[in-house]
């Protein structure tokens, strides 16, 4: 059974002098030795200037042999994000990362404000910060402490926790407590197979370099060697706001419906692109004499399978585009693991099977805002000059005509 311990408010009322500082201590000593399958975990902010050491000795320096009940110290998660209820999330957290993700725990503490309120009933006991910790409320501390002990075995079996593990990111922003040592100390041994590898770990990332622009060189003669009728041009193309304008829930239906192993209603893919978007991309496509292959950028990648999309593109007008999808891999863009980050993306396709061709990427402001830079002031960057926008709510149409075209009909 776990106890996390806070001391302003507990242990003494808040404002105490420094004569009337921990002075039920004791209280709470003679407590713990009735109750042996207690332990104690600090919780207090004392643990941001005391080591857990010299906390120990400020408890029990009169009783030596309870030091050993105290075992920890919980983390100080003050600036961790998306962490609402501070204290709380530092008794979990300290719970999951050491083993007790189904153990018995209360909080002896005076801020209500500081705990998630679905723990109000269960874990936390109140103190009134004006006169701190007595013996009613140990009672009742171990009162619920038992229930816990109880209900153990229901918990288990429906696997509820006291907690999740913190992610790496969170654990990262945690401040570095009094003694805590965040990184391990190394031997010069370990040191210097440390720097071998990193020296490793470089050569293979300019190995890979090296393989990718050889790769790129290849594709791109392959691409030259062709006829000047057989080399194509390449479309990397956004859906939403774009093509499907003004349709937030659009695609989550449609994925509703495959889901379902349902044919999508024809009324609703009727409705589902807008006219003039077909309208102007078959005005490229024919400009072009057919000679136009697209990659999809859109969020839809991330929903549908290539022969979903493809099947979709055909009941809606847009078999050329079905058709002229890239093969493999290629058909759309994104980096190993999909993003929100578009730029990311369209630079990841390119870096992986542009053939050195001609290519736009078709997008809108709202997701493909940030490429409006490298439309206009990036000329040194792959980007330039290969970003059309559309504006949401209106989408793609003849107006934009010109701009793709001067893009997909300019050399790289």
């Amino acid at each position: 059974m776990i106890v996390f311990l806070d001391f302003d408010g507990v242990l003494h009322p808040v404002g105490a002098s420094v004569d009337r500082l921990l002075e039920h201590s004791e209280t709470l000593a003679a407590w713990l030795r009735e109750q042996p399958a207690i332990q104690l975990v600090i919780s207090s902010s004392w643990r941001e200037i005391h080591s857990i050491e010299d906390l120990k000795e400020m408890l029990f320096h009169f009783e030596p042999e309870l030091k050993n009940r105290v075992i920890g110290v919980t983390p100080l998660m003050s600036r961790v994000l998306g962490i609402e209820f501070e204290r709380s999330g530092e008794c979990q957290a300290w719970l999951v990362d050491n083993g007790h993700d189904y153990t018995a725990w209360v909080a002896l503490d005076d801020q209500m404000n500081l705990f998630n309120p679905a723990h109000m009933k269960d874990n936390l006991v109140l103190c009134d910060p004006a006169t701190g910790l007595d013996r009613a409320r140990l009672s009742l501390a171990l009162q619920k402490l038992r229930r816990q002990q109880l209900e153990e075995p229901q918990r288990r079996r429906f696997q509820k926790t006291n907690g999740t593990p913190m992610s790496r990111a969170q654990r990262s922003m945690c401040g570095v407590l009094p003694g805590e040592r965040r990184y391990p100390a190394v031997t010069e041994a370990e040191e210097a197979e440390i720097v071998a590898s990193i020296a490793r770990f470089r050569q293979v990332e300019l190995e890979a370099a090296s393989a990718e622009k050889a790769a790129a060189a290849a594709r791109r003669d392959q691409w030259l060697a062709l006829p000047k009728e057989e080399r194509w041009a390449t479309i990397l193309l956004d859906i939403d706001e774009v093509m499907c304008v003004g349709q937030p829930h659009a695609a989550a239906q449609l994925h509703k419906s495959f889901a379902d192993g349902l044919v999508p209603d024809p009324d609703f893919l009727g409705a589902l692109f807008s006219p003039a978007s077909l309208e102007a991309l078959r005005h490229v496509h024919d400009q072009l004499d057919g000679r136009i292959r697209f990659a999809i950028s859109s969020s839809w990648r991330e929903h549908f399978t290539r022969e979903q999309i493809e099947w979709v593109l055909r009941m809606t007008g847009f078999a050329f585009v079905a058709d002229g999808l890239h093969p493999g891999a290629a058909w759309r863009c994104y980096k190993a693991a999909f993003t929100g980050d578009r730029q990311m993306d369209l630079e990841a396709w390119i870096e992986a099977f542009h053939s050195g061709e001609p290519f736009v990427a078709l997008d809108d402001k709202y997701s493909g805002g940030p490429l409006l830079f490298h439309r206009h002031f990036h000329p040194g960057e792959v980007l330039y000059g290969r970003v059309v926008l559309c504006q949401p709510g209106v989408g793609l149409n003849l107006s934009h005509v010109d701009d793709i075209l001067a893009a997909l009909r300019r050399p790289t």
